[in-house]
């Protein structure tokens, strides 16, 4: 194996390295997705509310021309 012949600080180093240079592209990738996530949420909420406020309009609207066909 390669790895017996090299020196402990020379793998720990290159451990090291490789951790400070993919560790901040996932947080980053972590980052974007989740961030992306809450928005994402909170679009479709908000949009959901707005339909329900817009539906319950429409259905009093709805209600009162009906009941002025009804002649109430």
């Amino acid at each position: 194996m390669m790895l017996n012949r090299m020196p402990k600080w020379a793998i720990y180093l290159g451990a090291g390295v490789a951790i400070l240079t993919i560790g901040p592209t996932v947080f980053n990738l972590a980052l974007r997705v989740s961030l992306g996530l809450i928005t994402m949420s909170i679009v479709l909420v908000t949009g959901l509310a707005f339909l329900g406020v817009v539906g319950f309009f429409a259905y009093l609207v709805w209600r009162f021309i009906v009941d002025k066909m009804n002649g109430w």
